[in-house]
């Protein structure tokens, strides 16, 4: 999850509210997996929670359809149906809100598995978010996996947008990649924000997956998928069509893909901002390390709502390492640039260490510096259970 740190006056907070912490919450660790495997350790999927490592991303990335077993999750969800998840955050920057430091980062109620032989399900519903109580819910949709000879998976709800989402939808870093949540003007969607959609996803041979989707709001369920025209709808983002095409395997080192989205989205006018989203990713897992690279490449016809229109082309990328220095802890070194085409050039400098005190507990610290800014510091125990070793 991303820590959310309060904004100030001081430019550096401003910027990395704006542009790093201020995209969506990615998704949980599910310690019903763990369970329901066979008793196996959270690190099954994870290298340390809630990031993925191959094989997390492989499941994620196919709506649950592979590695695990069906029937044993339907057995383990008829009596431990639903987990929780709680963590505490501290930073630098006072909570403007609280005049504090130290808040409740979220309190969450966690499902997931099989409905079915060929249905599976995922629900995020946060009790408590920031301190306050949360407006909505986080994720939550159903997948028939059924279609295609069982190579085919249909989705609807409310996920990832399903642009990287096996690797950007859950960070190591309390700060989210800025890529995902980089706004151009007026235009403030994400390609890793959680929106109501669909998608559709192919599962090919060898390791390639493809998949296209239709997104549309990000708000509560009544205005899913209301066709705002006027920016009225509470969490109105326009509509968009997402394609991507990747290559991830559980046992390759290698993987990766590219992927495109393309829409429109409401200015406060009533006109609409027409824009495209093209982006590549390369990762390499080694025993103990993975690197990655992104780039994102963006237009927007009119992101600052002029008559006549102004486009502007965006750019954002991202280089990672996150190598395991101790059996128990993870080092996660990233650097991020973003451009907004209108003058708006931030650099990134951003540093995690994440502990496991147990498979299921992680006690994280971070710093994150900007170029002639103070550098923030934050922290976050996070638990999610019930998870117990060996059942």
């Amino acid at each position: 999850m991303n820590a959310k740190i309060g904004r100030t006056g001081l430019i550096v907070a401003l910027g990395m509210a704006f542009a790093i912490l201020g995209s969506a919450r990615p998704a949980s660790a599910i310690p019903l997996f763990a369970n329901a495997q066979g008793g196996v350790s959270c690190q099954m999927c994870h290298t340390s929670v809630p990031n993925l490592n191959a094989t997390g991303r492989y499941v994620l990335a196919t709506n649950f359809a592979r590695v695990l077993d069906a029937h044993a999750q339907m057995e383990n969800n008829k009596h431990l149906p639903v987990a929780l998840e709680f963590t505490l955050n501290r930073s630098s920057v006072p909570d403007p809100t609280f005049g504090t430091k130290i808040t409740v980062g979220v309190i969450d109620l966690l499902s997931a598995g099989y409905l079915g032989k060929d249905f599976t399900y995922y629900a995020s519903v946060p009790v408590v978010e920031g301190s306050m109580p949360a407006a909505s819910i986080d994720q939550g949709w159903i997948a028939y996996n059924g279609l295609s000879h069982g190579n085919g998976s249909l989705q609807v709800g409310m996920f990832p947008t399903p642009f990287f989402a096996p690797w950007v939808a859950m960070n190591l870093s309390l700060s989210g990649y800025s890529f995902a949540g980089l706004a151009v003007g007026n235009n403030g969607v994400g390609v890793g924000d959680n929106r109501w959609g669909a998608s559709y996803t192919q599962i090919g041979s060898k390791g390639l997956i493809g998949n296209v989707a239709y997104m549309t709001n990000e708000g509560p369920l009544e205005t899913a998928y209301d066709n705002d025209t006027d920016n009225s709808v509470a969490g109105a983002v326009g509509q968009s069509v997402v394609g991507s095409l990747m290559y991830m395997w559980p046992e390759t080192r290698f993987s990766g893909g590219v992927a495109f989205e393309g829409g429109t989205t409401p200015l406060p006018s009533g006109a609409k901002d027409t824009y495209s989203r093209y982006g590549a990713l390369v990762a390499y897992t080694g025993p103990k390390y993975m690197l990655l690279g992104v780039d994102l490449q963006g237009n927007d016809n009119n992101p600052q709502d002029l008559s006549p229109a102004i486009s502007s082309q965006s750019h954002a990328y991202s280089l990672e390492a996150i190598y395991n220095v101790l059996p128990k802890a993870n080092l996660d070194l990233r650097y991020d640039n973003t451009n907004d085409g209108m003058g708006g050039v931030n650099n990134y400098y951003i540093g995690d260490l994440a502990v496991n005190i147990q498979p299921n507990v992680v006690f994280t610290i971070e710093d994150a510096v900007t170029v002639g800014g103070t550098p923030v510091w934050s922290y976050q125990l996070l638990w999610g259970g019930p998870w117990w070793k060996n059942h």
